[in-house]
């Protein structure tokens, strides 16, 4: 229930009350399944994003925030902001990183003190950002280079 937007940058929803035709044509003629849905209420073109700096040095900690843009009409509940980090890497969150409820126009984020391995080549690794509400899921990525 979700399409690209390329203006979003990413899967976008719209309210709106939807046809729905299944078979082995094009031709809406004959098509033996047919039903429709509402959707009254949508996250809308919500994404998430992520800042990093651009260069980090092994075993020391620095701040990524992960953020949910504010968009759409509906009120999501359980919205966690989240990391997935190269093998080794270490994230704690500063702060709250799970949020009961957020309604249409906030825009929740989150700090996590992200610390490469002393040991981590020097090299580009992606820092991976989710943000998920239920089955919901936005993802992003940045490039952070480890240096040092």
């Amino acid at each position: 229930m979700s399409w690209w937007s390329d203006p979003a940058s990413g899967w976008t929803q719209t309210a709106g009350h939807y046809q729905v035709y299944v078979g082995d044509s094009s031709a809406l003629t004959g098509l033996p399944l047919r039903g429709s849905f509402s959707m009254a209420a949508t996250p809308g073109a919500r994404q998430v994003t992520v800042s990093a700096p651009a260069t980090v040095a092994p075993g020391r900690a620095a701040a990524v925030r992960v953020t949910l843009t504010a968009a759409g009409n509906a009120t999501l509940h359980g919205v966690g902001l989240a990391l997935q980090l190269p093998q080794g890497w270490k994230a704690a969150p500063a702060g709250p990183a799970v949020f009961g409820s957020v309604a249409p126009g906030q825009a929740p984020s989150a700090t996590f003190m992200v610390t490469p391995p002393a040991d981590a080549p020097n090299a580009t690794f992606v820092v991976h950002a989710t943000a998920t509400a239920g089955d919901w899921l936005r993802e992003a990525g940045v490039n952070v280079t480890v240096s040092g």
